[in-house]
């Protein structure tokens, strides 16, 4: 009986984000993208690291540029969740979210145009390798 009444709280249980909360999940979802994408045209000589604390963790190794890049969008995001009333927090937050919005199609639209499927697959190979003597070295 207790199973029952457990099961059908759990149907019931919703949750419910404001418009600001869902644009900062979506912001960080795209960071990530962002990160993998921006690693993955570093790699291929495409482009280069602008930001010098970016550039100093790249040069620690990949993991650490991945975490970094990351963890810093996570951290403005946390900080913007906890403001996300205010008028000039849910005015930034929709300006980021438009913002890493434009830069995750230019990272699809230029990973079609430029990359065959045996470049992505050679150097997500590599990348990978990399991420895992990464992960090695810190045990």
């Amino acid at each position: 009986m207790k199973k029952n009444r457990l099961v059908q709280k759990i149907k019931k249980f919703k949750v419910n984000l404001d418009f600001c909360t869902k644009l900062l999940i979506g912001i960080s979802f795209m960071s990530i993208c962002d990160a993998l994408f921006t690693l993955s045209w570093i790699k291929f000589g495409i482009a280069n690291e602008a930001n010098p604390i970016l550039d100093y963790a790249l040069s620690l190794g990949d993991l650490y540029f991945l975490a970094s890049k990351i963890s810093l969008t996570l951290l403005g995001c946390f900080l913007l969740f906890r403001v996300r009333h205010r008028k000039l927090a849910k005015n930034t937050i929709i300006f980021i979210a438009l913002v890493y919005f434009a830069l995750t199609v230019y990272h699809l639209v230029g990973a079609g145009l430029s990359l065959s499927y045996e470049d992505i697959q050679e150097d997500m190979s590599h990348l990978f390798m990399s991420a895992r003597s990464s992960l090695i070295f810190l045990d």
